[in-house]
């Protein structure tokens, strides 16, 4: 049994994209056959490391490999994930394992998960009285720890790859709802006069940096003014908060973005860059040694999520619209970008999509409505 730093071929410490030290932890185990075999696990940090080995070490010791139970593997799975997931992603994992996975599969041996079991356990989560969403959400965190022992030859394949996912019979098929630039127009002549009216603009700053530049709810939280360059008028989004996690950490949780792609910055339009000089000025004459440190909407901490829920509705009835999610002021940007037939390149770049292929998959259906405006276009072709 060993832990030992990891370096490259140079003689220098390996750290990972975190910049934390990777150990090699090896211990050697018997195989029922009797022959012992050498296993190697990788992982980020010296505690971590040595916590590894304890477990590796308490759960081979007189046991084969195949013998692993099922919290043995989610216990080896936090560990080494811990340092690689978005502190909300990790915490969404550990909260469905425990309220909706452990009491079903915790004492079962990996060997023994197999269709049947998996079938029973979707009948079990069919019956629960929670959303589609949020149970396919648990099926993809228990696609990923069975991914993960396939992965590490615990077991051969995921049994759970035969039972599909949870379906809703009577729901509609899904849409993306938006506001076209007219019905913005309504619901953001409705957030101003609110401004005016209470002398608190940071609503109506915020929700036009949703629908002005597409970023995520959590990306529009966490930007403070030095995310903004109004030199070049670009935007830059480095981080994203959550309040759902409030309850762990007194209010709000402040971590990288979704995922690497999310990291990213882009030129902002005028009348944006304007809207945000306004705030600024608004700022410093309210408030004592003001910097660039403090949060464009709120300065001295986010804006409330319930709170702009509320004020979303308010203003939607007040302008005589329909309510669309915050999320969906995301979507209104997209599909105006798509109807002016800017580059679906350029889209993904903008709203943080790992590849193209993520924005056609989740804005097909707007890229499908250009079909007969192609046509016309071709049809004006003089031949």
């Amino acid at each position: 049994m060993s832990v030992s730093k990891m370096k490259d071929k140079n003689g220098k410490p390996v750290k990972d994209k975190n910049g934390i030290q990777k150990y090699k932890v090896k211990i050697n185990y018997k195989r029922p056959d009797g022959s012992t075999r050498w296993l190697t696990r990788i992982c980020a940090g010296k505690s971590n490391a040595d916590r590894l080995e304890m477990q590796l070490i308490n759960q081979y010791k007189d046991n084969p490999k195949q013998d692993m139970t099922f919290k043995a593997l989610v216990d080896y799975y936090f560990v080494l994930k811990k340092n690689d997931l978005r502190l909300s992603t990790y915490r969404k994992k550990q909260e469905h394992y425990i309220n909706n996975i452990a009491p079903y599969f915790d004492n079962i041996l990996l060997s023994d998960i197999d269709i049947k079991k998996a079938n029973n356990w979707k009948i079990t989560m069919d019956n629960k009285n929670i959303s589609v969403t949020t149970k396919n959400s648990i099926l993809a965190t228990f696609n990923s720890f069975l991914n993960f022992a396939v992965e590490n030859e615990y077991i051969e394949k995921n049994p759970l790859k035969k039972i599909g996912k949870f379906k809703d019979a009577n729901a509609l098929e899904k849409s993306v709802n938006f506001y076209t630039p007219e019905e913005f127009k309504k619901f953001i002549s409705v957030a101003y006069a609110q401004a005016q009216k209470t002398g608190c603009y940071d609503y109506y700053v915020f929700f036009s940096i949703l629908y002005l530049t597409g970023v995520r709810k959590g990306e529009c939280h966490a930007l403070r003014w030095r995310n903004v360059d109004f030199t070049t008028n670009r935007m830059y989004i480095k981080t994203s908060i959550s309040q759902k996690l409030g309850r762990f950490a007194g209010g709000y949780v402040e971590t990288r973005p979704k995922n690497k792609s999310s990291v990213r910055d882009f030129t902002i339009p005028k009348i944006l860059a304007d809207i945000l000089k306004d705030q600024m000025y608004r700022q410093q004459q309210t408030i004592t040694d003001w910097n660039t440190d403090g949060f464009i909407c709120g300065y001295f901490h986010p804006l409330s999520d319930s709170q702009i829920d509320n004020l979303n509705r308010k203003y939607a009835a007040e302008a005589d619209i329909k309510k669309i999610r915050i999320h969906d002021f995301r979507h209104s940007f997209v599909s105006f970008l798509i109807n002016n037939n800017i580059p679906v390149t350029e889209i993904a770049h903008r709203v943080g999509h790992s590849s193209t292929e993520q924005t056609l998959k989740t804005y097909s259906h707007l890229f499908h409505n250009l079909d007969e405006v192609s046509a016309n276009l071709l049809n004006s072709i003089d031949i």
